[in-house]
């Protein structure tokens, strides 16, 4: 394994978990709380965020700017809402809201840094940071539910985390957290933070792409047009929802790839995989070449679908066929309201055993979120990832999973709740352009 192992303070599950070691770590805050998230809305977190600032605590949040939604779209009011609420909120704590960085096409970081920087808002050195000093690690979101496209305007939809969603279903996502008290990494993931919430430009890229610390960065491509090699491309100017294979000039400015390959080609017993998706070529024909050379290989994922010409059909289909026919198990869940969603992002590797090892983190496997958005994930050794193998086995006998076979013709049931990615398909519609990095003005 090329990455050195993080030392987890905590790793837990949700949404057994309930939000609570979130909550309490946000509580707890004594000096700043910086967030970056993909989304973040949910009542409980918002509570928790206005206690922080009554206690003089400084708060950052550095938001998602692209979701390639549509014009007439009310996807960012959720972000306004949070703002809100937090600048009416009473207390001495400073607030601060930030459109994340155009150097890369999505933040989908959900990462939570407690107490890294004093009351001033200067960075602590490594030796003087405080003993609550933390960086939370995500899969999940901070919102109560998710979202999906209907009739050309964004709805919530009923999927929640954790407590209750919207509406309340009960059954909440699939999730892991994992807290990180390693001087160090709390100071590295801080001064990344730092960076990307003031907007730094295209030709910083943080040197992330050799971190061997045990933190799995996402961090942009290079060398895509107009962009030259060591930079960004302009204003996030990535091709969306692309395989990195149509780009052979790109340069990766990030470990992600490298380390989800790692941790599958170290495979020698066994492999189990959550995640939200299956889109990557150069991932998928890792994990199929891992069964064909005997490893166990179990995927678990929700079955979502899409429908095109009057036709609904499974995403990933071919790749899971692939996956199979390589002797490999996939199971999913259906994607209707009485089963949960499985959103977690985990490879683990040879669990049980002293060559355990574990990713874990905001990367899907997609060509987008390993080599194009602005990711966070950690990898894990040893006895400290028995909980997710834990997890899985529970997960994995769930009553009323589809066992996926080969040309089985699979008919899709119920509703359709899928967590939507948007990728601006359809002909003709305009689409909000990414938010420009920066101060966040809410409209009147």
């Amino acid at each position: 394994m090329k990455c050195n192992p993080v030392s987890p303070d905590k790793i837990w599950a949700e949404p057994d978990d309930q939000g609570a070691t979130i909550l309490n770590s946000i509580r707890g805050a004594q000096y700043s709380v910086d967030i970056s998230i993909y989304e973040l809305g949910d009542d409980n977190i918002v509570a928790a965020l206005q206690m922080a600032k009554q206690n003089g605590v400084n708060i950052r949040i550095m938001f998602n700017g692209q979701f390639f939604v549509p014009s007439n779209s009310n996807k960012f009011d959720q972000q306004y809402a949070v703002i809100k609420l937090l600048n009416e909120a009473p207390g001495n704590g400073d607030v601060e809201f930030h459109w994340s960085s155009n150097n890369f096409n999505l933040t989908h970081q959900k990462t939570i840094i407690i107490d890294a920087h004093n009351s001033d808002g200067i960075l602590f050195n490594v030796s003087q940071l405080p003993g609550t000093a933390e960086i939370l690690v995500l899969t999940n979101n901070l919102n109560a539910y998710g979202w999906e496209t209907q009739a050309g305007s964004t709805q919530p939809q009923p999927l929640q985390f954790w407590g209750n969603g919207y509406p309340k279903n009960g059954k909440g996502t699939r999730d892991f957290g994992v807290s990180i008290r390693t001087p160090g990494l709390v100071a590295r993931v801080a001064k990344v933070f730092d960076s990307d919430f003031s907007c730094a430009d295209s030709g910083n890229t943080n040197g992330l792409k050799d971190s061997r610390d045990g933190l799995v960065w996402s961090n942009g491509t290079t060398g895509i047009s107009p962009a030259l090699p060591g930079y960004y491309p302009a204003d996030g100017a990535y091709p969306n929802y692309s395989d990195i294979g149509n780009f052979p000039d790109a340069v990766d400015q990030g470990n992600a790839r490298e380390a989800h390959i790692d941790i599958i080609k170290g495979a020698t017993q066994t492999l189990i995989v959550y995640n939200e998706e299956m889109n990557d070529n150069q991932i998928v024909q890792c994990l199929v070449h891992a069964a064909k050379r005997g490893v166990n290989l179990r995927v678990l994922m929700t079955g979502s679908t899409t429908s095109t010409g009057g036709k609904t059909k499974y995403n990933y289909a071919d790749n899971f066929d692939d996956l199979v026919n390589a002797g490999a198990q996939v199971r999913l869940f259906p994607n209707t309201k009485d089963f949960m969603y499985i959103h977690a992002k985990v490879i683990s590797a040879d669990a049980g055993t002293d060559k355990a090892a574990a990713f874990m983190g905001s990367q899907n496997i997609s060509g987008n979120s390993l080599n194009f958005n602005r990711e966070l994930g950690i990898i894990l050794a040893g006895q400290d990832t028995s909980h997710f193998s834990k997890v899985f086995e529970t997960d994995w006998s769930t009553e009323g999973l589809i066992d996926w076979k080969v040309e089985s013709g699979y008919e899709p049931s119920g509703p359709d709740y899928h967590y939507k990615r948007y990728k601006g398909e359809g002909e003709g519609e305009a689409f909000i352009p990414p938010m420009p990095c920066g101060t966040i003005i809410p409209p009147d």
